[in-house]
């Protein structure tokens, strides 16, 4: 909400406390724009995650597992980069029931224990799911970018438009941060408009 407040007061100060904001959510932050390279730091932690997660709980019947990398240090970036960094993830389960019993909360727990142990991750930073039933699920896991700091972001960035927003757009726009045609459009326009109004 603060950055939609930061919007109405037309704040140029506070865009390091928006990019935070960004950072908390999506795990991109300004430095993404200056090395494009993160991107692919961040996805390859993410997708070993992902693999190493799946091998740990492969005797349990696995829909999906997603998981948020935030590497801390990207303002080191450079030659010899060792990514300092935290992990959120979503452990999805095949969906077999629809009410939220005994036995069904003790398997969503206990999923979240038997990787939070092998991994070395905390066990709030893992939730798991079963069709709606959920144990610990985290809003960053959220696909829809409407109700989330990013489309704030947007907002905010095309009524104070400003060059290093646009560079850190069109990374995200390059490296596939939106998925679906409808958040193409709108991270598109979002990026036409600051083009505009920095020429104009």
């Amino acid at each position: 909400e603060y950055i939609e407040t930061f919007k109405d007061l037309k704040s140029e100060t506070a865009r390091p406390l928006v990019y935070r904001s960004l950072f908390r959510w999506f795990g991109y932050n300004q430095d993404f724009a200056a090395h494009p390279e993160l991107f692919a730091i961040k996805k390859k932690l993410e997708e070993a995650t992902n693999t190493k997660a799946r091998a740990i709980l492969k005797n349990h019947d696995i829909e999906d597992i997603q998981t948020i990398a935030f590497i801390n240090n990207t303002a080191e970036y450079g030659a010899d980069f060792t990514p300092i960094y935290d992990r959120t993830i979503l452990i999805r389960l095949a969906s077999v029931n629809s009410d939220m019993d005994g036995d069904l909360w003790d398997k969503l727990h206990g999923v979240r224990k038997e990787l939070s142990e092998a991994l070395n991750i905390p066990i709030d930073r893992i939730g798991s799911r079963e069709g709606f039933n959920v144990s610990n699920l985290d809003d960053r896991f959220d696909t829809d970018i409407d109700f989330s700091p990013m489309y704030k972001f947007y907002q905010y960035a095309t009524e104070l438009p400003n060059e290093q927003d646009l560079l850190f757009l069109k990374a995200l726009a390059q490296n596939g941060f939106a998925e679906k045609a409808s958040d193409k459009k709108d991270l598109s326009r979002t990026i036409t408009k600051i083009e505009e109004k920095l020429r104009n």
